[in-house]
C-alpha cells in the first residue's frame, strides 16, 4: 500500500486522512467556519488535531469534541502503527507522530480547542451535554468516523443530525469500505471486513439515510464537494438545507 493512501500528515501529525479528503474538509471548514465540530471516532487523534488547528486559524475559540468508546490508548496506538508500518522512516526523520503522542494534543486541550471524551455520544448523559454545547454554537459540523457499521451509522445520524446547523455538514466517512470489502472478499482477502460484509457498512447507511423522504425535506447529498474525483467518503457529504426542528 502507498503511504499516501493510508493518510496524509498535517501539522506533523499522522491523520489517516486521504490527500483529497483532507483538502476537501479543510476547504469545507473554512467555508462553513463552524465553532463546534463533533467527531465520532477519535482513534489516534490525528484528525481531531487537524480539525482543531484548522478551526483555530479562523476562530481562536472554536472547539472540537471527539468521542471514542475505547479507553485503551495503548491498543489504539498499536493499531495505528500497524497501519503506518511503511512510514517508520517519516516518523524518525520528520518528527511526525500520532495525535495522542503529539504535543498539540495537550496544547489544544489546555487552550480549550479540543476535548476528548471516552464514551458514546449516544449515551443519554453524554448526549444531553452534547445538545447543550450545540445550542451554544453558531455553526456545527458532525463527522462520523466511528464503528463503520450500517446500523450504528444510522443511529448516530438520527441522534446527531439535528445538531447540525443550516448550510453545514454531516459527514459519514469511509463509505468506500463497502466496495473495498466486497472486492477484498472476492479475491479471498476479506477477513478484515467480516462485520462490514455481514452487517453492511457506511455506504449502505448513507443509502438508507438519503432514501428516506424526510431527508429530502431538510438535507441534500452534496456531491459537488467531491471535486477531486477521488474520495474515501463518496456520497458521505450531507449538507443541511432547511432547519425545521430544534435539537432534542
Amino acid at each position: 500500500m502507498l503511504d499516501a493512501g493510508i493518510g496524509l500528515p498535517w501539522f506533523g501529525v499522522h491523520t489517516q486522512m486521504s490527500v483529497t479528503d483532507s483538502a476537501t474538509i479543510h476547504q469545507l471548514l473554512w467555508r462553513v467556519q463552524p465553532d463546534l465540530l463533533i467527531e465520532i471516532g477519535t482513534m489516534c487523534g490525528g484528525s481531531a488535531i487537524f480539525y482543531a488547528r484548522t478551526m483555530q486559524s479562523y476562530n481562536p475559540r472554536a472547539r472540537v469534541l471527539t468521542y471514542d468508546t475505547n479507553s485503551n490508548v495503548a491498543y489504539r496506538l498499536k493499531r495505528c502503527r500497524a497501519f503506518h508500518r511503511h512510514s517508520e522512516h517519516d516518523t524518525r526523520h520528520n518528527r511526525t507522530a500520532f495525535g495522542l503522542e503529539h504535543p498539540s494534543w495537550s496544547q489544544l486541550q489546555a487552550s480549550g480547542n479540543l476535548q476528548p471524551i471516552i464514551g458514546s455520544a449516544l449515551d443519554s448523559t453524554l448526549h444531553e451535554k452534547l445538545v447543550e454545547e450545540a445550542r451554544k454554537a453558531r455553526a456545527v459540523v458532525v463527522v462520523d468516523d466511528g464503528a463503520h457499521v450500517k446500523d450504528v451509522n444510522v443511529r448516530h445520524w438520527h441522534a446527531l443530525s439535528p445538531l447540525v446547523t443550516m448550510d453545514s455538514y454531516y459527514i459519514v466517512q469511509d463509505t468506500r469500505l463497502d466496495s473495498d470489502c466486497a472486492y477484498a472478499t472476492l479475491i479471498g482477502k476479506g477477513s478484515w471486513c467480516k462485520e462490514v460484509r455481514l452487517k453492511g457498512g457506511p455506504a449502505l447507511a448513507v443509502a438508507a439515510i438519503v432514501g428516506n423522504a424526510s431527508f429530502r425535506d431538510e438535507w441534500m447529498q452534496d456531491r459537488s464537494v467531491e471535486e477531486w474525483g477521488v474520495t474515501q467518503h463518496p456520497g458521505g457529504y450531507l449538507r443541511r438545507t432547511q432547519v425545521r426542528s430544534a435539537p432534542t
